[in-house]
């Protein structure tokens, strides 16, 4: 039987992180937001066990030290992905408020010319 170790542990799990980080970066560039969603969610509960395991199962210095380098590794597309979810979100920000500016124009135009939601039957003939 093959019984993990807590070093081996430490390392799946890093695998399995940078595997995500990886997908969420292809999500990303490819606008599936629900894949980056999907991803991050799996990238936490990663993380929660790798604290927890840690905790418990410290590795060995030398363990540490190649565990660090690959996290320092990560670490830096993890930042790119941040800064691109960040330009999404302020994209998505400018793209709302431009819509919005063009629902309450639409509204503007529909008290102008009493074309209420309710009415179905209203039209622009005899409006102008």
């Amino acid at each position: 039987m093959n019984i993990m170790t807590a070093t081996s542990k430490h390392f799946v799990l890093l695998d399995a992180y940078r595997e995500l980080t990886e997908k969420e970066t292809f999500c990303l560039g490819e606008g599936n937001l629900q894949g980056v969603l999907k991803a991050q969610a799996k990238k936490a509960r990663i993380s929660d066990e790798l604290t927890r395991l840690s905790r418990e199962a410290p590795l060995d210095p030398e363990s540490k030290e190649k565990f660090d380098r690959i996290v320092r590794e990560l670490l830096v597309q993890e930042e790119t992905n941040n800064q691109t979810i960040e330009a999404l979100i302020r994209e998505n920000r400018a793209e709302f408020k431009d819509l919005s500016k063009q629902g309450h124009s639409a509204n503007k135009f529909r008290r102008a010319y009493g074309m209420g939601g309710d009415d179905k039957s209203s039209s622009l003939k005899g409006k102008a």
